[in-house]
């Protein structure tokens, strides 16, 4: 069986497909968020939900519809990018990368939307500039917001979990782009 992780060619393609994946995904949950600010009101330190839930009662409709067209807009962006990606990758490669590779190109996906949501979207725009798109009504200036670590604490444990499922689900996608290809 050929190695192709130890292939040079493989990684900067991988890597590049991999962050834009990412990027997209990323920005997906911004515009989730800026449609409907309660859109991701799970993420919210308990406080803030809890200062939230008092003024407003539940989650919007709005809220709620934004929050799973933004999961479903995710999957889709995700699954569409790995199409494509697992297709030029094969391509630059000249052969196929496999469950490898594609268990690969998910993992570094999902680490890298979790970097990139932990420290450009919760640090950065919620925590230090507190953006107006991410402040929830009623809520603003909430020492809740300055909580760095509750993205970290939240986040990651669950993370973790997930990374090597997101691996092997693009490592059957790979399968079976590969496979009609």
């Amino acid at each position: 069986m050929l190695d192709v992780l130890s292939e040079a060619t493989l990684w900067r393609p991988l890597l590049g497909w991999a962050l834009l994946t990412a990027l997209v995904e990323a920005a997906l949950i911004v515009i989730g968020v800026a449609s409907a600010p309660d859109a991701l009101l799970h993420d919210y330190p308990p406080a803030l939900q809890k200062r939230y839930r008092i003024s407003h009662g539940r989650q919007s409709l709005r809220g709620r519809t934004a929050d799973a067209a933004t999961s479903m807009a995710m999957l889709l962006a995700a699954m569409t990018i790995a199409v494509i990606a697992i297709r030029h990758i094969d391509a630059v490669v000249h052969h196929t990368i496999g469950f490898v590779g594609g268990f690969t190109l998910g993992l570094a996906s999902a680490v890298l939307l979790t970097v990139i949501d932990t420290v450009v979207i919760d640090w950065l725009m919620l925590c230090r500039l507190q953006l107006s798109i991410f402040i929830l009504p009623y809520t603003d200036g909430d020492p809740a917001y300055s909580d760095y670590w509750f993205h970290v604490r939240v986040l990651w444990p669950g993370i973790l979990l997930l990374l090597p499922a997101t691996g092997f689900a693009y490592g059957l996608l790979t399968l079976l782009v590969e496979a009609l290809a």
